[in-house]
């Protein structure tokens, strides 16, 4: 049903440099066992966010995608959710290492949040003005991220 969106998707994705995260895993709304393919307009909205995170892969290995793309009606019916959460533009992943320990993941994001983190490099060009627009917030199952809305930190660090 949704395969050439997926696989449109991800010919975006690879062509942007991301290739570790797929379409499958970020349209994927476990909570609700269902699939939600964002508007293609959007697509461009999560590329710093993956782009961050494929920088963190590097120090953490695997990823694994929580949550990624839930359309606004989707948003509603998960309990917790913020109504106006960038997940719904397609900005936010939600995310944990797979085989990492959390609280060091943590400790990296908030590091990078607060700008403590030497960064060189191609890694300074990409990060180094939207970080001023990174939102995090950390749970016990993970955190989330996302760029290019506004700065704002929130949860259990």
């Amino acid at each position: 049903m949704f395969s050439a969106e997926l696989e449109n998707l991800n010919a975006y994705l690879l062509g942007h440099g991301i290739v570790h995260f797929s379409a499958k895993e970020l349209t994927w709304i476990n909570y609700l066992k269902k699939r939600s393919i964002p508007p293609e307009e959007l697509w461009s909205n999560i590329l710093p966010t993956l782009h961050f995170l494929e920088f963190a892969r590097l120090k953490f290995g695997a990823i694994r995608v929580i949550s990624g793309y839930r359309d606004a009606d989707s948003n509603r019916r998960i309990p917790g959710t913020a109504k106006h959460s960038q997940h719904i533009q397609f900005r936010a992943v939600d995310s944990a290492p797979i085989k990492g320990n959390l609280y060091e993941y943590k400790r990296f994001i908030r590091k990078f949040y607060e700008c403590k983190m030497l960064i060189t490099g191609k890694e300074a060009r990409m990060f180094g003005a939207i970080s001023k627009m990174m939102g995090i917030g950390a749970y016990s199952w993970g955190v989330h991220i996302d760029f290019g809305y506004k700065q704002r930190i929130w949860g259990s660090w």
